[in-house]
């Protein structure tokens, strides 16, 4: 969806090159506890208060965030708001197949799952 890029795993992590083994878990920990969340993972590697990411070079965080840009984990387009989302899936053709309120209803549920906090999902 506009705005809000692939969420972050351990694997994407490991392909992207820029995470070494030393750091490896803990920026899979942080991303995990920042619900894959790419923008919230590089400020947190660009600000190194988490003590686990001592040593953690600057020039590694502009690899990574350069590759989750490029991989789509990154999405400087502005989040498309609740209106906006709801136009354009219910104006495309599999929405249309859907019977009477479904396609609604199924939008309302994963708007309140995208929006959920992941501290407060957990």
């Amino acid at each position: 969806m506009q705005g809000r890029g692939r969420a972050v795993d351990r694997d994407m992590l490991v392909q992207s090159g820029a995470v070494s083994g030393r750091y490896l878990d803990d920026v899979t920990a942080i991303a995990r506890e920042l619900g894959g969340n790419s923008e919230r993972l590089v400020a947190a590697l660009r600000a190194r208060n988490d003590p686990r990411l001592r040593g953690f070079r600057q020039v590694n965080a502009n690899d990574l965030e350069e590759y989750l840009r490029d991989g789509g984990y990154l999405d400087d387009r502005p989040t498309l708001a609740e209106n906006e989302l709801r136009i354009r899936a219910l104006a495309s053709p599999p929405a249309n197949a859907l019977p009477d309120g479904v396609g609604s209803a199924c939008l309302t549920r994963w708007w309140g799952w995208a929006n959920q906090d992941p501290v407060d999902a957990a």
